[in-house]
C-alpha cells in the first residue's frame, strides 16, 4: 500500500525492501542564503582563518570542536587539506551567497548507504553568521546537488 509520502514506508505490516542509497557526491549544494562547497584548502582557508581568529569571540567559537582555533593560516590550511583527502567523509565550506566568502564548515560523516543514514556534524560558524537564516539553511540540506 502506498500513501502520500514520496517513498514507500511500512504500513499494515507489509515489508518494504528499500534499496541502498548512493554515497553523496562531492558537489556544491546551493540554497537561498548559502552555498555548501566541498572544502578546497586553497580557496577557503584565508576566509575561514580570518572569520575564526578575528576576535576573541571568534577564537572562542572553536571551544567545543576537537580542532581550532589555529595558530596560523598555514596550520588551518594543513587541517583543511587533511579534511579534503578523507574518502569516507564530506567536508563542506559554508559560503555566503552574497559575498562568496566562506563563513563556516560542516561535515557529512558516518555515511551508511544501506540503511540510508548520514550524520551531519563538525559544524562551525563564524560568530557573525551564527543564529542567521543562512546558518539554519546550512543545517537542513539533503545530499542532492542543485544548480546555483
Amino acid at each position: 500500500m502506498l500513501d502520500e509520502m514520496p517513498y514507500q514506508r511500512r504500513t499494515n505490516d507489509d515489508p518494504i525492501m528499500a534499496s541502498a542509497a548512493l554515497f553523496p557526491s562531492r558537489s556544491v549544494l546551493a540554497g537561498s542564503e548559502v552555498r555548501l562547497e566541498p572544502i578546497d584548502p586553497d580557496r577557503h582557508t584565508a576566509a575561514l582563518y580570518q572569520a575564526g581568529n578575528a576576535t576573541e569571540a571568534a577564537r572562542r567559537s572553536w571551544d567545543f570542536l576537537p580542532w581550532g582555533p589555529f595558530p596560523s593560516e598555514a596550520a588551518m590550511h594543513a587541517q583543511l587539506r587533511d579534511f579534503a583527502a578523507q574518502p569516507d567523509r564530506l567536508f563542506y565550506a559554508i559560503c555566503d551567497r552574497a559575498t562568496g566568502e566562506a563563513i563556516g564548515k560542516a561535515t557529512y560523516l558516518d555515511i551508511q548507504p544501506t540503511p540510508r543514514v548520514i550524520e551531519i556534524g563538525g559544524i562551525w560558524f563564524a560568530p557573525q553568521f551564527a543564529r542567521t537564516r543562512g546558518a539554519t539553511g546550512a543545517a537542513v540540506y539533503d545530499a542532492r546537488p542543485r544548480d546555483g
